[in-house]
C-alpha cells in the first residue's frame, strides 16, 4: 500500500501513454536490513509538479509515520524534465 500511490503518480504524471519518449523506472531492493524503493519519471515539457502538494504523496507521508515512525527516509527529486522519490524502510 506504500509503494502503490507513488507508482500511480509516475503513470500519471509522466503521460506514459501519450509520449514515446516518456519513461518511468521502478527500482525495489534490499540492502542490508533496509527495503529500498526508488521511482523516477519523466516530467513532460511544460509541465509542472509541485512534490508534496498532491494526494497521494501526503497519503504516504501519513502511512510512514503510522506505520515505522523514525524507520525510514523520503527523499522527493524535482529535476524540471525528471521526478523521483527515493524511500528506504528499516527491517528492524
Amino acid at each position: 500500500m506504500l509503494f502503490n500511490p507513488l507508482i500511480e503518480n509516475s503513470f500519471k504524471y509522466s503521460k506514459i501513454a501519450e509520449s514515446r519518449k516518456a519513461f518511468i523506472r521502478i527500482v525495489l531492493k534490499t540492502d542490508g536490513n533496509e527495503i529500498v524503493f526508488e521511482i523516477s519519471n519523466s516530467v513532460p515539457a511544460g509541465a509542472r509538479i509541485n512534490p508534496g502538494a498532491g494526494t497521494g504523496l501526503k497519503n504516504v507521508r501519513q502511512r510512514l509515520e503510522i506505520i515505522c515512525p523514525e524507520k525510514y527516509s523520503l527523499d522527493i527529486e524535482d529535476q524540471g524534465i525528471e521526478f523521483g522519490v527515493h524511500l528506504r524502510l528499516a527491517l528492524r
